[in-house]
């Protein structure tokens, strides 16, 4: 059977959420409240089981790694100069990737695509696990055995104990070399290598201890250490279904993460002679060498046997992301997902997600004085550069980033403000200045506009991906999804639009035309506003957000025990942005 090309991929760094109800694009206006949209009655998911130790002839859990690769007290190998653990096990157990498979988001939309196309079942929970839960998945295709969204909620099985591992280690280290970053590897069309073998990126690995605990053989190889390892479920190329499962319409290039750093000055296997400074693999930035106070890491990669040599080269295997949100919910309640990561553990990963998102951009300002400028008025020039190796934000296309600036006269007063919000939602600044509700600019359905210059309150530069179904209504029902209406992520440096990839990463949507400073790395928004005569002072924030308040709207009336669980989960708790960058100027 041919393996269907519409699939979901896990995001290492992040959350996917596929789905919601399509809504007509509309003009922003005032959104009911929730208490207006019919909703089931929420009831919470009983809590996912706690993983526990398995093994097949080609996978082993996680925990069968402990054994090695897990810090002993009072021993130096795994810990950093301070002592900290830095162990594969502990940074990658709160990962998003080691939650790919049980976090609830996911769990929702899987469980609401399903809802939408019952007779697609198959077809769906197959493509959808396949880098979500990846072991299993595989295991379920060798074998005959069942897996879909039951057997993630409650299976007791291996396949299901595998399947909720999420992306484990020994699937990783099992890739094979072969073919990925082709065409074919897109969409989770990974291989396993043949045999029963771990690859590594370090020279003359000690195999016996390895062999005698677990029958692997470690084995070197430079793709673990190289961005093609991430192709497969970072390259995600959908086509919308029909009820009956089969795919219909154009491609959808749902995310394109990998195929933006190939087309960036980050891209590390150009020829020499052309490969830029900044080039590196994705590695370098989500599996960081150095420990958190920035010292590179030296240690032995084993606890077995004691008194290995040090080496330098390691990576700490956090898969550290932009998902502040996901991981801070999580921490709420851990228990409900089965409990492994505790909630410190979460927390620091989310501060860790935090700390990655303030190195991922750069805002610049200045006072333009041109004739464009009216007498009576003020002008800024806000220019963000994307300082990573794709575009700002990637990923699944719930990722939104946005400016916020408040200008204040002399006496601290606002005299102008874009891009407030309020509970993670975009509103007019009027809530804020007299303390009740200004219209909501971002309801349910909207597709803000590109804007290359702000002269309103109510105006305000969005940065995302929209997708829309058929009938050009903005979806997160993934498998709906025929077009994006609007990506104006900010491109990363290098990009070219001759690039193989180009036609799959090229920025669209309405009013993106005509910005002349929309370019490779950078975009620059200008401010014009009215403002009594006098010093000003203006501060920026640069604000991202994970997963938008319209999703978890959109999750309100989906009559589904996961997506009720998730509804559950986000109530009392909206997806406040987290801050990437801020800057201040004074205009005379």
């Amino acid at each position: 059977m041919t393996r269907p090309r519409a699939a979901l991929a896990v995001l290492g760094t992040l959350a996917l959420g596929c789905g919601s109800r399509a809504r007509p694009a509309a003009a922003p206006t005032a959104t009911p409240s929730p208490a207006a949209t019919p909703s089931p009655a929420l009831a919470r998911l009983p809590d996912l089981p706690t993983a526990r130790v398995v093994g097949t002839p080609r996978f082993l859990s996680a925990a069968a790694c402990d054994r090695c690769h897990l810090a002993l007290p009072g021993e130096p190998a795994l810990r950093d100069a301070a002592g900290r653990d830095v162990s594969p096990r502990t940074a990658w157990a709160a990962s998003m990737m080691a939650l790919a498979a049980r976090e609830p988001y996911y769990l929702a939309a899987l469980s609401r695509e399903l809802a939408a196309r019952p007779d697609a079942q198959d077809t769906i929970e197959r493509t959808c696990l396949r880098c979500h839960a990846p072991a299993g998945e595989l295991e379920r295709a060798a074998t005959g055995a069942t897996l879909g969204l039951p057997d993630l909620l409650s299976g007791t099985s291996t396949v299901a104990e595998l399947a909720r591992e999420g992306v484990g280690c020994t699937l990783c280290h099992g890739l094979a070399p072969d073919g990925l970053g082709s065409e074919a590897s897109f969409t989770g069309g990974f291989a396993l290598a043949a045999g029963r073998v771990q690859f590594g990126v370090h020279d003359a690995p000690l195999a016996m201890p390895m062999q005698m605990m677990t029958k692997y053989t470690p084995v070197p190889s430079a793709h673990l250490g190289q961005s093609v390892l991430c192709a497969p479920c970072h390259t995600v190329l959908t086509h919308a279904l029909d009820a009956r499962g089969q795919p219909t319409g154009p491609e959808l290039p749902e995310q394109t993460t990998y195929l933006e750093w190939q087309n960036s000055d980050f891209d590390d296997q150009r020829p020499a002679a052309t490969r830029s400074p900044r080039a590196a693999p994705c590695q370098r930035c989500h599996m960081p060498g150095h420990d958190r106070d920035g010292a590179a890491i030296v240690t032995a990669l084993s606890t077995r046997p004691p008194g290995l040599p040090a080496r330098a080269g390691y990576g700490r295997h956090s898969f550290t992301g932009g998902n502040v949100y996901m991981l801070r919910l999580m921490a709420a309640d851990p228990a409900a997902h089965g409990g492994e990561p505790t909630a410190a553990a979460l927390h620091a990963a989310a501060s860790d997600a935090a700390a990655l998102l303030a190195g991922a951009a750069a805002i610049t300002v200045t006072t333009p004085a041109t004739p464009t400028t009216p007498a009576g008025q003020r002008a800024l020039a806000v220019r963000i550069d994307n300082l990573t190796g794709h575009k700002l934000p990637t990923g699944y296309p719930t990722r939104r980033m946005w400016l916020h600036l408040t200008v204040r006269d002399a006496a601290g007063h606002v005299v102008f403000e874009s891009g407030a919000h309020r509970a993670g939602a975009l509103h007019a600044p009027a809530a804020r200045r007299f303390g009740a509700p200004g219209a909501r600019l971002d309801p349910p359905g909207a597709i803000l506009p590109h804007r290359d210059v702000i002269t309103a309150p109510d105006q305000v530069q969005v940065w995302e991906a929209v997708p829309t179904d058929a009938a050009g209504r903005r979806t997160h029902l993934l498998l709906a999804a025929t077009a994006l209406a609007k990506d104006d992520r900010i491109l990363p440096a290098g990009y070219r639009t001759e690039h193989s990839s180009a036609a799959r990463t090229q920025p669209r949507g309405a009013g993106l035309a005509a910005d002349a400073d929309f370019v490779a790395g950078s975009d620059t928004v200008t401010y014009r506003f009215g403002a009594p005569a006098g010093p000003l002072r203006a501060d920026l924030e640069l604000l991202y957000q994970s997963v938008t308040p319209d999703t978890l709207e959109d999750y309100r009336p989906v009559a589904t025990a996961a997506a009720q669980s998730f509804v559950l989960a986000t109530t009392g708790r909206p997806p406040d942005p987290v801050v990437m960058a801020r800057a201040s100027t004074t205009l005379p």
